[in-house]
């Protein structure tokens, strides 16, 4: 008997170890959250969610009204003036609100630097809930991702400048791009959340670092 409660006992903190060394409660269970470096979910056989956890860049470029208001997107728009066959900037109309028809023109000034992008994903096991989280950060590596002809970078301020509003969910492609500031996400964390049924299958990897 004392051999089968010590062997019980052995099983039980084996299945609440996570196979790949983190210290997370959740991991091989069944209630908590786990941050997962990878994930797929499957329904009758088939795959309906399937991401792994993603580290980049952004870039980060200053937009000027004439009085000097600023809005930061992480392209440098441009399009064809094809009177002449020349490359020129994209003006952004930015509409304060889905309401009005006035708005306030914004001329291409400056690349300011890069940003950390990481795509994260939170698996809630309780609730059957995968929170896919975009989030950026201040670049702090030594050198820098790519080179960019507009100018030298400054990823600090970069930083701090795109806190106040950054912008990517903008088309191009033509002279005037339209920017409806209350339509579109302009901060530096977001997330979708995908509702899991009874009968998914999960599997996922825990992040180990």
């Amino acid at each position: 008997m004392r051999k089968l409660i010590l062997l019980s006992l052995a099983a039980i903190c084996l299945a609440g170890c996570s196979s790949n060394g983190v210290n997370n409660g959740a991991a091989g269970g069944t209630s908590g959250k786990v941050d997962c470096y990878s994930i797929r979910v499957t329904e009758g056989g088939s795959t309906v969610f399937s991401e792994t956890y993603y580290a980049g860049y952004s870039q980060v470029y200053e937009y000027k009204s004439a009085d000097g208001k600023k809005i930061y997107t992480s392209n440098h728009f441009q399009y064809t003036d094809y009177n002449d066959y020349s490359v020129k900037d994209s003006v952004i109309r930015a509409y304060p609100d889905k309401y009005t028809n006035d708005y306030t023109e914004y001329s291409y000034s400056r690349f300011v630097g890069f940003l950390t992008r990481e795509n994260n994903y939170y698996l809630d096991l309780g609730a059957r809930t995968i929170d896919s989280e975009i989030k950026w950060s201040e670049y702090k590596y030594a050198s820098d991702p790519t080179t960019v002809t507009d100018g030298a970078s400054n990823n600090k301020e970069a930083y701090s400048c795109a806190k106040s509003n950054y912008y990517q969910d903008i088309s191009s492609g033509s002279q005037y791009l339209s920017l409806r500031l209350d339509l579109t996400e302009s901060s530096l964390e977001r997330h979708t959340y995908t509702m899991l049924g009874q009968d998914s299958i999960i599997t996922y990897r825990a992040k180990w670092f």
